[in-house]
């Protein structure tokens, strides 16, 4: 396993820890790069292909491929300066992110044979890429000096910007196979909702029934989309939600003896499968992460010896990844946690 930097190799940190009673069957992979000061990862594919960043001693960030025989391969826009930070990739093994160029953040794609792309939305100080699909087309958001705009970028480099109706801020983060893009936009009176936009540009706007605010998380390929909704006005209790492609919702709180300090539940990331990621907060403000099953069940995730555990996304082949104690990744393998 070695990190591939013109210059310099390096040895990849792959430990295998055991998993606890309730993820017999699983068990964790630290991925921490060694001589760094941070490593955290976002996602992974289906070819077990993982997305991450790292923390440099010179305090610049840079983006990491690992693939599944552990080689990583530094990523960093050519003309980025201080960071270089990847949101997510598709099954292509194409990347988007971030990155700092002559003083402002602008978006990019970085194809599976490292060709850089740059988007810069015109008139933003932020373009920041979110998401791409498997036909490579990438949904984002840019921040102006008034509000925040969604944009989608088809295959061919057409961008198109565009906001919910009387909406003050929108925000586009996920878009699926089938070209429906999720996000969330600000009413004039501040409070959150989330909206789905199809291929040919309809917007549906969307609230959990009773709630405060709505914030939508993720999309899957089946139009299932997970989120955040809080209650309880001025001091606001979270909670998680399914919503099917019909509009119904179902509500997430994590419960049972494993979850008997959990306070609010946070969902992150959804398969193909319908199977949910995610983390709750307790009752001291500890972060633990949790895998929902189809069946509605939800089993604790811990990495052993942390203190904190936030699962990033779940692959459809089960695998989950994620980070712990801020600064180090892991990769959970094996489906121990259905049992």
């Amino acid at each position: 396993m070695r990190f591939r930097k013109p210059g310099c190799i390096l040895l990849s940190l792959v430990i295998v820890l055991g998993a606890t009673a309730a993820q017999a069957g699983s068990s964790w992979s630290v991925l921490d790069i060694p001589g760094v000061t941070k490593t955290n990862v976002s996602a992974i594919n289906r070819s077990n292909v993982i997305l991450g960043f790292f923390d440099s001693a010179d305090g610049k960030e840079h983006g990491f491929l690992r693939a599944p025989d552990g080689t990583i391969t530094q990523i960093d826009e050519p003309d980025a300066r201080s960071y270089t930070t990847p949101s997510t990739l598709n099954e292509n093994g194409d990347v988007v992110g971030q990155c700092l160029i002559s003083g402002k953040t602008k978006g990019f794609i970085r194809d599976a044979n490292g060709t850089y792309v740059s988007i810069n939305i015109a008139g933003a100080n932020v373009t920041s890429a979110s998401d791409i699909n498997d036909d490579g087309v990438v949904v984002g958001y840019a921040l102006t000096a008034s509000n925040s705009l969604g944009f989608v970028r088809a295959a061919d480099g057409t961008i198109t910007t565009f906001s919910v109706r009387n909406a003050t801020d929108t925000t586009a983060f996920a878009i699926n196979r089938r070209g429906v893009i999720l996000g969330n936009f600000e009413d004039a009176g501040g409070v959150e909702h989330g909206f789905l936009r199809g291929r040919g540009g309809k917007i549906t706007a969307f609230d959990v029934p009773g709630a405060d605010s709505t914030g939508a998380g993720s999309i899957n390929d089946a139009g299932q989309v997970i989120g955040v909704y809080t209650t309880g006005g001025a001091i606001p209790v979270y909670h998680g939600y399914l919503r099917t492609p019909d509009g119904s919702f179902t509500t997430i709180d994590v419960s049972g003896p494993e979850f008997a300090a959990a306070k609010w539940t946070f969902p992150v990331d959804i398969n193909a499968k319908g199977e949910i990621v995610g983390f709750f907060t307790d009752t001291s403000g500890i972060r633990h992460g949790f895998v929902r099953t189809t069946d509605g069940t939800c089993v604790r995730l811990d990495a052993p010896g942390a203190t904190e555990t936030l699962p990033a996304m779940i692959a459809a082949n089960d695998k989950i990844v994620g980070n712990y104690d801020n600064n180090h990744a892991f990769r959970l393998n094996g489906a121990g946690w259905r049992n």
